[in-house]
């Protein structure tokens, strides 16, 4: 699926899109008798570029997020939280390659999502549920090479939307759950420009997870 990049001039409207979903969802979760659920996850992510011809290039970095779930329906769920997502880029022969001492470049995208999540309404009081989950993602991506970054060759993070999707097994029936899964984040993001220049060209990165979650369940419900 393609991820359109928005331009500085059209950030607001997408912004105000992306709040009134969030508004939306809201009120079918207050009525909810379900609790709250806070998940903390972390995961090694990979990912590519794919404007860098350098196609998947496995250079993993960490990834986390923090993101509230509520039931809203039986096998019906609602999401949204913020994502950091973090993948390097080394690939030799391409602009990602870094020679000598160089630090290694790395895409560094920072969102906000919400979403929805299916999982097998018979299942919601098993010791282990399995999920999907899929969502909408808003903010920044870009390559960077972090503290030694060069604003003349590495241009801002390109703001856009992005799809996030995952799937996962909630594991435990009491206050605290383990929640592993796999998840998927394709982005607009910003890349050096080849040969350097100071330009940026826009793309899009995709980042595959293998995350690790804690997950704690306030308030009443299941």
């Amino acid at each position: 699926m393609m991820v359109h990049s928005i331009r500085r001039g059209s950030v607001g409207a997408a912004l105000i899109a992306v709040l009134g979903v969030v508004a939306a969802l809201l009120p079918a979760a207050a009525q909810s008798q379900e609790a709250l659920q806070v998940e903390v996850r972390a995961g090694i992510t990979a990912g590519n570029h794919s404007t860098s011809a350098a196609g998947f290039d496995f250079a993993p970095r960490l990834s986390f997020d923090l993101l509230f779930r509520r039931q809203v329906a039986p096998g019906i769920g609602a999401y949204g939280g913020f994502l950091r997502t973090s993948f390097g880029c080394n690939q030799p022969e391409t602009f990602c390659h870094q020679s000598g001492d160089a630090p290694a470049l790395k895409l560094v995208g920072n969102h906000i999502v919400v979403g929805g999540e299916w999982s097998p309404a018979g299942m919601a009081d098993a010791p282990a549920r399995p999920w999907v989950r899929a969502g909408v993602m808003y903010g920044s991506a870009g390559m960077t090479r972090g503290a030694d970054n060069d604003p003349e060759t590495h241009p801002d993070p390109e703001m856009g939307i992005g799809i996030h999707t995952a799937v996962g097994l909630s594991v435990g029936t009491g206050s605290f759950l383990f929640v592993p899964s796999v998840t998927r984040r394709q982005m607009a993001a910003s890349q050096p420009a080849e040969g350097g220049g100071g330009s940026a060209d826009d793309a899009t990165a995709s980042a595959y997870s293998i995350d690790l979650a804690i997950a704690l369940r306030i308030g009443g419900g299941s």
